[in-house]
């Protein structure tokens, strides 16, 4: 997500604000003001199970500053209170939706803010999972889960599968051949070592879409269970995958639920190729453009008509001011003659010619 998106209307020089889950490209750098990175362990772990991976630069991964596992945010940042706390494809992993979203607003000012980007599965590897249920998300808040559940991580495991971003987004993905990653003695054997041994394994506990996410929201606000408004929401872009959802601290309910309504009529709801144009939105799309060509034409002629008048105008003010120009050096010198001898001494003979004109006619 474009960082200007995340991170607009903050000024992390003038802030305290804590980032969860940076790895090795954080949102918000030390020299951008202060800031708390927080994860689940430690950076030398967090090098050792990315070395292998391609996408994760480790020499770049952070210095983590709290550890949240089975401690409470508050203890992991020594009860401090921040004014921002930035998320980016974090909330999908966390084992209890709600008790998570209670230890953000346990260290954010009421003044404060929460920015999360959220993957948006159409167009990421849950591609073939579906959306989570508020059964779900309510029965890991009553476990008071601190991991991921056993069934979680099996349909994690059993249904992630690699999607190319573009092609989903043009409807062009081969389905027949989208094939989850592990096997089923695969997921379970995962799924065991973690119900037995408490190994923990990274799943995306929980799967959204931009309207999903916002009608689930809504059901945990109409239930009382989270105390935070969107206060700004920005749908899933073009061959992008991911949304930005903003939170804002609120005791008013209604206020809360309102807000999630208006997110929820916001949100696209459609599918793939949605955005494709029909044929006869591609009609209707054309009469407009020719329909816009024509007036501009049109107008494009009238402005050649105008400026064609105001040049022949130009050119006979030109004109005009040539005539009245020379008229005026006449009149100067004719009053120059009348007034000078010669015109005086050939007076007599000026008269005598008017009279002969006369006679003549």
């Amino acid at each position: 997500m474009d960082r200007s998106i995340i991170l607009a209307g903050l000024n992390p020089s003038q802030l305290t604000g804590v980032e969860i889950g940076p790895l090795h490209r954080p949102f918000v750098r030390r020299v951008d003001g202060e800031i708390i990175y927080v994860d689940y362990t430690d950076r030398p772990t967090l090098v050792e199970k990315y070395r292998n991976d391609p996408n994760v630069n480790v020499a770049e991964i952070v210095d983590v500053d709290a550890i949240w596992g089975r401690n409470t945010l508050a203890d992991a940042v020594k009860h401090r209170k921040v004014d921002y706390i930035v998320a980016s494809h974090v909330i999908e992993h966390v084992p209890d939706l709600v008790t998570w979203l209670g230890e953000l607003r346990s260290i954010l000012k009421d003044s404060g803010t929460v920015r999360l980007a959220v993957p948006d599965r159409r167009f990421t590897f849950d591609f073939l999972r579906q959306e989570t249920r508020l059964s779900d998300v309510l029965t890991a808040f009553l476990c008071r889960a601190r991991l991921p559940q056993t069934h979680e991580i099996l349909d994690h495991h059993l249904n992630v599968a690699s999607v190319d971003c573009g092609r989903a987004w043009d409807g062009a993905l081969d389905l027949a051949n989208l094939k989850p990653h592990r096997s089923v003695s695969e997921a379970l054997r995962v799924a065991r070592d973690a119900l037995e041994q408490g190994t923990y394994y990274d799943s995306h506990c929980w799967v959204f879409t931009p309207r999903s996410f916002a009608t689930l929201f809504l059901a945990l606000a109409e239930s009382g269970l989270i105390d935070f408004a969107c206060e700004r929401f920005e749908d899933t872009q073009k061959y992008t995958l991911e949304f930005f959802v903003g939170l804002r601290p609120s005791k008013d309910k209604v206020e809360i639920i309102e807000s999630w309504k208006r997110v929820q009529s916001m949100a696209r709801e459609l599918p793939v190729d949605a955005f494709e144009v029909t044929e006869r939105e591609r009609r209707e799309r054309e009469d407009i453009i020719s329909a816009q060509e024509k007036s501009l034409n049109q107008q494009a002629q009238a402005l050649r008509e105008v400026s064609e008048e105001l040049r022949v105008t130009r050119h006979q003010l030109a004109e005009a001011r040539v005539a009245i120009t020379h008229g005026e050096s006449a009149q100067i010198r004719v009053a120059e003659m009348e007034h000078s001898n010669s015109w005086r001494v050939t007076a007599p003979l000026r008269s005598v010619v008017t009279m002969a004109r006369r006679w003549s006619r």
